[in-house]
């Protein structure tokens, strides 16, 4: 599980541990490696002192699923105008592939304008 600052603290790293899920919270300035009973806030904290370019990686992921919340407000400001739930998410989905497409393959999305204009 991915999450800034707000989230390292020894309480959520113990509820997530619970679900057998590894923490990747960005320790905070005065963080410690006193464990007080969570080993997973202990493991995390070393992790990132020992391959703190691997962890990093790893943490990166979060930035990058932000940078679509963010191009969808910037990009696409308008409010969802469909009512039906199915509908609703039918157009999130379309607006994050189509942000998926722009980074990973731009040919694509003009072979599909091609063939949807004609």
């Amino acid at each position: 599980m991915l999450g800034d600052a707000l989230y390292s603290n020894r309480n959520i790293c113990s509820i997530v541990d619970k679900y057998g899920i590894k923490p990747y919270f960005l320790p905070k300035t005065n963080a410690t490696f006193r464990a007080k009973g969570v080993p997973s806030w202990k493991s995390m904290l070393y992790e990132f002192i020992d391959d703190t370019q691997f962890w990093m990686e790893q943490y990166h992921m979060r930035s990058i699923s932000e940078s679509v919340n963010s191009m969808m407000k910037r990009k696409m400001p308008t409010k969802i105008r469909k009512k039906l739930p199915q509908r609703k998410e039918t157009e999130e989905n379309l607006k994050i592939n189509m942000h998926n497409l722009r980074h990973t393959n731009p040919e694509m999305i003009k072979d599909y304008r091609e063939l949807y204009l004609k």
